[in-house]
């Protein structure tokens, strides 16, 4: 059986990030790091985060490697770690 997963990047340097907001400050990191979805059938892209230089002014984006899950229906299985090595494979 296929399920549909919703996932995002995972914030960079951010080791507690979770898919779902932790706060307002969380909610910014996340509209900061994660470009929106420009499929239409997800809210963030699922493949890239901005990227930024020195001067604090993004730059453009890249590859993520890592992700993070919305849990309300599944928490880490057997499955979810094979669709993130699957999604490494999707993305590069």
């Amino acid at each position: 059986m296929y399920h549909n997963f919703t996932y995002r990047c995972k914030l960079p340097g951010y080791s507690n990030d979770t898919f779902a907001n932790q706060n307002t400050a969380h909610g910014h990191l996340v509209d900061m790091w994660i470009p929106p979805s420009s499929d239409g059938r997800h809210q963030y892209d699922q493949c890239n985060i901005f990227t930024y230089e020195e001067s604090g002014n993004r730059s453009g984006t890249e590859k993520c490697s890592e992700w993070v899950y919305d849990e309300e229906v599944y928490l880490e299985t057997f499955s979810t770690m094979v669709f993130s090595f699957l999604h490494i494979l999707r993305c590069y």
